[in-house]
């Protein structure tokens, strides 16, 4: 037996290593059933399949935005987006100029929100349309940056070489991936798979949405509402029911957008319909059809609504922001909204020690 001593247990050692150490039959013994374990181990080497522990801290934690910011997320990080309109009402605008702010050759900043710019190029799917889509996105481009919008967007014209209700769901995700594309917007749903309203297909086209931000590439669908009645469209409360098709298409996004408003309207209405984070309250979005721009119109932000009032209770607030249908969910959001106005220092509250006396909240307004 030799004199040295193991060193890893400090005990009797009788073979030295290459690395000039010493051990012990033991203790090789217990690193190689160590070893052998890790290489055997399903967690190893598997990115889908990983321990609770892991799951419930990592994932839990605060969704990153890819547009917006903590606490009022429009669309998070590796979870697809949804943008719904009726036709003309400015999805593929939008859904453009989001697309050119996420390569970084667009303003950083859209509808007030930034947008956080993918590493690696981006992939704009022109299904609907291909000549109308480039005309509009010919307003955009202005002078950005040439060498940029041709190293880093990837425009396919037209349908796609397969379709998402009947092809197996990975085959989408395979295609991003074979274009070098790192994030994909499809202009639109309708245009890539047929027989929407089929839970069948809406489970598919979910499946397939899941396959490509499994792969860490960031999605987002155009798509169109459900047909309903002229004289109705303009009063109703949107809601997730709107989005055409199988409700399986929405439940499979993070984050679901919608523009109300009619072909060619100059200001139409944003609703987030499902949020990732926090809550957005609706907003109106001025649209110069002549140039593309889009921004905020800002008589309509919450605050401007109350600083224009005499104050206002949680039912009469959801009413402005909602729409004189609005319901308790919508009152209970509208507190919310004022209760953040109040933390922000931009309003104040009074009464609501009782029935007989609401809680009213009033605008504080700029010396």
């Amino acid at each position: 037996m030799s004199d040295e001593k193991c060193f890893i247990c400090g005990g009797p050692a009788d073979e030295k290593h290459p690395t000039g150490h010493w051990s012990c039959q033991e203790c090789r013994d217990q690193t190689e059933q160590s070893r052998f374990k890790a290489e055997t181990d399903p967690l190893n080497g598997n990115d889908h399949l990983i321990d609770g522990y892991t799951f419930f801290t990592s994932e839990a934690a605060s969704p990153e935005p890819r547009w917006g910011a903590p606490g009022e997320v429009v669309w998070a990080q590796n979870e697809p987006l949804m943008i719904f309109a009726p036709t003309g009402v400015g999805k593929t605008t939008l859904s453009q100029h989001l697309a050119l702010a996420m390569i970084g050759v667009g303003p950083s900043n859209l509808l007030g929100f930034p947008v956080i710019p993918i590493d690696g190029k981006l992939l704009y799917i022109a299904a609907d349309r291909p000549a109308q889509a480039a005309r509009s996105g010919a307003r955009l481009i202005g002078t950005m940056d040439e060498g940029a919008l041709k190293e880093r967007l990837r425009v396919w014209r037209g349908p796609l070489p397969f379709n998402l209700s009947t092809d197996e769901p990975r085959a989408f995700a395979d295609w991003i991936e074979d274009t070098g594309c790192a994030a994909a917007v499809v202009d639109s749903l309708m245009n890539v798979a047929t027989d929407l309203s089929k839970d069948e297909v809406g489970s598919r086209v979910a499946q397939s949405a899941n396959h490509v931000v499994a792969r860490g590439m960031e999605l987002v669908f155009d798509h169109h509402d459900r047909k309903i009645g002229r004289d109705s469209s303009h009063k109703k409360t949107p809601d997730i029911d709107d989005v055409y098709g199988s409700r399986f298409l929405s439940a499979a996004m993070g984050s679901v957008v919608y523009l109300k408003g009619r072909p060619g309207d100059p200001i139409v209405e944003f609703h987030q319909l499902k949020a990732p984070a926090g809550e957005i309250p609706p907003f109106d979005i001025v649209i110069d059809h002549a140039t593309g721009a889009v921004d905020i119109d800002q008589t309509r932000t919450p605050f401007e609504i109350l600083k224009r009032s005499e104050g206002l209770n949680p039912r009469e607030f959801a009413q402005a922001l909602y729409g004189p249908s609005a319901n308790r969910s919508d009152i209970e959001k509208a507190r919310r909204q004022a209760e953040k106005l109040v933390d922000a220092g931009k309003a104040t509250r009074k009464g609501g020690g009782s029935r007989a006396s609401p809680v009213t909240y009033y605008a504080i307004q700029p010396e």
